[in-house]
């Protein structure tokens, strides 16, 4: 299930007679990702590029752990945003390897929220809505247990690991971002615009 933090931040700037451009910063968490459930997700976002108003602009950001590297700065060059997109598959997904891996699981998950913060705050300088997409993988309770659930799925989620989050949420609202965190687990969003709202809208439909 996908659930949004509504900014209330900096409102976007409005020219008369303009249409108000949406921004979409897509910050994939390799740290977390699986490499078919990522791509899978890939694979529907650059179908429904369609969908994107020629004012649009998007941005991608990746981070494997340490590092945040920008495939793309705001562009609504649907070709530079295909290119991101590929480069962003070519890239490792460390997932499967961190379910082997004995580490912190809460350290882990601050450093995420810690560069889609950091992500969100560079990338706040754009006129127009802000949105986040926080592509996650099926992931909560940061212990050593095998037993893994989706990280919004209903009072499943340990109290703490939902307060880690609280910088990102916070950052957000300063600077008028709405977030929206996606579990690539099983899960296929189909974005939209409300016309009457500006907002984004996503329908998840489970994988088969």
């Amino acid at each position: 299930m996908a659930r949004n933090v509504d900014g209330v931040g900096n409102a976007p700037s409005l020219t008369p007679g303009e249409p108000v451009a949406t921004n979409y910063l897509l910050f994939i968490d390799e740290l977390h990702a699986i490499r078919r459930q990522r791509d899978g997700f890939l694979h529907r976002l650059e179908r429904d590029l369609a969908l994107l108003n020629p004012s649009d602009q998007v941005a991608i950001v990746a981070f494997d752990g340490y590092n945040v590297t920008r495939l793309t700065d705001w562009t609504n060059s649907r070709a530079q945003i295909e290119d991101a997109i590929q480069r962003a598959r070519e890239r490792k997904a460390l997932g499967l390897m961190r379910m082997l891996d004995l580490g912190d699981r809460a350290d882990q998950i601050r450093r995420t929220v810690m560069a889609a913060t950091a992500s969100i705050r560079s990338l706040a300088d754009v006129p127009g809505r802000k949105v986040m997409l926080l592509l996650v993988e099926t992931f909560c309770s940061p212990s050593r247990s095998w037993q893994f659930s989706s990280f919004w799925e209903g009072g499943t989620c340990r109290e703490d690991v939902g307060n880690m989050y609280q910088p990102l949420v916070t950052a957000a609202n300063r600077v008028g971002y709405t977030v929206y965190p996606v579990d690539m687990a099983g899960l296929h969003p189909t974005f939209g615009i409300d016309r009457d709202t500006g907002a984004l809208m996503m329908e998840n439909t489970e994988e088969a």
